[in-house]
């Protein structure tokens, strides 16, 4: 596209944008963002695929971007992120963004997703994170740092399955237990299970569920209205998945009061 084109697109005032490159593309500055959204105030914006950029303005010299009330990325989208930590308008002001949708391969995402939310995020209501990776052992999760008005967090992982208790599900529990001071209504963990085959649930997969339950029955998480814990099997579908249901059952087992009072959902 030239420049020209992108320029003329920045009179319009999009409402919502999809940009999927590919990873071939020679659509892939944050300039390119910023020169065709400048003129967008309410974007809505999905981007899928390569993004990189080697220079960005000082703060001092940054231009206003336009700005974001949705954001959805997936693939190599850091510098875009990095771009509006170092800036605060360029290519995007963020201080309106009620919705941040994220999908991630790689550890090193969910550091720079951790950058990402300590940046000020005064309006962000609803996050979802997919972490999509069976992960390293010795990758230590960082707590992310959820804004204060957020209401509904919801967390895409992949989990072992019975025999385990993966670092991922960790970390989902940890950020529930760091929203304490927030204001969160819903919650969501859906899990994808490697093995989901398995004839017995072990003891440490049961003290997990037993402790997360204990953990929703504080006083500290009142303003939690639903939690929703939803597994899935990895393997394709129709074939047969015995460890699943065995999963699912332990699980309401440890559930079965907070299922009772209405605020756990097992599916």
């Amino acid at each position: 596209m030239s420049e020209s084109s992108k320029e003329s697109l920045s009179l319009h005032s999009f409402r919502s944008a999809t940009v999927h490159t590919g990873y071939i593309s020679v659509w892939k500055k944050v300039a390119d963002l910023y020169t065709m959204f400048k003129g967008s105030r309410e974007l809505d914006l999905d981007f899928h695929g390569l993004l990189k950029d080697t220079s960005t303005p000082s703060p001092l010299i940054a231009p206003q971007g336009g700005s974001l009330v949705k954001l959805a990325v997936e693939g190599y989208y850091r510098s875009l992120l990095q771009s509006i930590i170092q800036t605060g308008t360029y290519p995007f002001s963020v201080n309106n963004l009620k919705s941040f949708s994220i999908k991630m391969f790689d550890p090193d995402e969910v550091n720079d997703l951790k950058e990402f939310l300590d940046f000020p995020l005064p309006s962000l209501e609803h996050l979802s994170v997919s972490y999509y990776s069976i992960e390293s052992e010795r990758f230590s999760y960082p707590t992310l740092n959820l804004p204060p008005n957020l209401r509904f967090l919801s967390m895409s992982i992949i989990i072992r399955g019975p025999c385990s208790i993966s670092n991922s599900l960790r970390w989902c529990a940890k950020n529930l237990e760091s929203a304490r001071h927030v204001s969160l209504e819903t919650f969501t963990i859906n899990a994808s299970l490697l093995d989901s085959e398995s004839t017995e649930v072990y003891p440490n997969v049961l003290q997990f569920w037993s402790e997360f339950a204990v953990m929703l029955s504080e006083s500290d998480f009142g303003s939690i209205r639903n939690v929703s814990l939803i597994f899935r099997p990895m393997k394709p579908e129709g074939r047969s998945v015995p460890g699943l249901e065995l999963y699912k059952s332990a699980v309401e087992r440890e559930m079965s009061l907070l299922i009772t009072r209405g605020l756990v959902t097992i599916s």
